[in-house]
């Protein structure tokens, strides 16, 4: 492979999650190790992996900037990453026959176990009886981490994109704020209905404005006309 420069779409600036608004970035050294790493497995895997299968990994820690935290690196690729280890019969390539599945691990739990003394590797990964492929979603994640860690990646910022993020939360629970004599109008409903309106991140609003079950009728009333007045900007 020539000598190429990847850049993985960075940007000099992001579109906040929260508000909308064009923000600075900022690259932590999290993010600049994986993106290291990430370049030198594109050139030990010339023809094989491509600038695609790696993503940044992103994290709004303010009003003011977001930050490349670390970097994703795609299922499939690590799926490619094994066939050629298995190809050149490498001892980083997955054993099948080193996983473990227990489906009554824990309530509504299925767990899938990679152990393997010869890697020296124990490896779990998890999902919910729930999901509609419950065996699939824990045996991909399982394999992505083994195939990580076998090939001395995990531990460089990489992780797979079947990791969740830190800041996903899923279905956030409406939070009832405490009665408050003024404004009269219930707020809260109204700052769930502005979030949902502009298809904004409404678990990230409630963190940064720091809203929680404790927040009154007033809080919502202040962080809704400063969420509705940085969209009019």
């Amino acid at each position: 492979m020539e000598n190429k420069n990847f850049d993985f779409g960075e940007q000099a600036v992001e579109t906040s999650s929260i508000t909308g608004k064009k923000l600075a970035v900022r690259k932590t050294p999290e993010y600049e190790r994986a993106k290291k790493h990430a370049t030198e497995l594109l050139k030990e895997y010339d023809g094989i992996l491509i600038e695609s299968d790696f993503r940044i990994q992103k994290g709004e820690e303010d009003a003011f900037s977001v930050a490349y935290t670390g970097m994703k690196i795609g299922h499939n690729a690590c799926q490619l990453i094994n066939n050629y280890n298995v190809n050149m019969e490498y001892s980083e390539a997955f054993d099948a026959s080193s996983v473990v599945i227990d489906k009554n691990a824990y309530a509504g739990k299925l767990m899938v176990m990679y152990v393997s003394e010869n890697q020296g590797i124990f490896e779990v990964a998890e999902s919910s009886l729930k999901d509609p492929d419950p065996y699939k979603k824990a045996l991909d994640l399982c394999f992505d981490r083994v195939i990580l860690k076998a090939n001395l990646i995990a531990g460089t910022g990489i992780t797979s994109e079947l990791e969740p993020d830190e800041e996903d939360v899923k279905d956030p629970p409406k939070i009832i704020p405490q009665q408050d004599p003024q404004p009269e109008e219930d707020w809260c409903d109204k700052f769930f209905e502005l979030c949902e309106k502009y298809k904004l991140n409404t678990a990230a609003n409630l963190k940064y404005y720091g809203l929680n079950s404790e927040s009154t009728n007033m809080d919502f009333f202040n962080a809704f006309n400063d969420l509705k007045g940085s969209l009019a900007e």
